[in-house]
């Protein structure tokens, strides 16, 4: 499979929430990222990590990447392979017996930041999920069959509220193919 090895660019709280958090990754070549959406908890510990806090030295996913690393010869790496339900799929292997791991996308990223194993992304889903990344840009292209059912329905009432009736129909329709029983249940609701 041709695979892109991205890199961790930064991780942020999204401004109309303190629930939800933004991981970017992008290519070597910083040309074009993905964005992961996380948990605030999962912000925490990768700002954490980030800022070189002396204390997670002793923390459990630090001790468990040097017991890896320096205990036994594993060579592992991370891969996003799909997104499903609106989750990046991603699979930690060890590269000599290929066996496979899933994980949250989020911690994937957090075990990189500790352990630098390297993470790659099917070419393919890089194109389809990726936008032109920009340092310096404040705005962040976030793909809608990567959020969450309550941000899809946030940014719905956000659109139809602020007269956006095309973004308004985008959103109602990626709601309609993830949740089918809430099209199902909406339109009891009419009759």
């Amino acid at each position: 499979m041709d695979r892109i090895e991205l890199k961790f660019m930064g991780v942020s709280e999204i401004m109309s929430t303190d629930k939800i958090g933004l991981i970017v990754l992008a290519d070597m070549d910083e040309t074009r990222d993905i964005s992961v959406m996380c948990d605030r908890s999962m912000v925490d510990q990768i700002l954490l990590r980030v800022k070189n806090v002396e204390r997670t030295s002793h923390l459990l996913p630090e001790v468990l990447v040097n017991v890896l690393q320096n205990q036994t010869m594993l060579d592992f790496m991370l891969v996003f392979s799909d997104v499903i339900d609106g989750e990046y799929q991603v699979t930690l292997y060890n590269r000599a017996s290929l066996v496979p791991v899933r994980m949250r996308a989020s911690d994937a990223v957090l075990l990189h930041v500790i352990s630098k194993i390297p993470i790659y992304i099917e070419r393919g889903l890089f194109m389809r999920q990726s936008a032109p990344y920009e340092a310096s840009n404040t705005k962040v292209a976030i793909p809608l069959n990567t959020l969450s059912e309550d941000l899809l329905k946030a940014a719905l009432e956000d659109a139809i509220a602020h007269e956006q009736y095309e973004m308004a129909s985008t959103l109602r329709d990626e709601i309609n193919r993830r949740f089918p029983q809430q099209k199902k249940s909406n339109e009891d609701n009419k009759q």
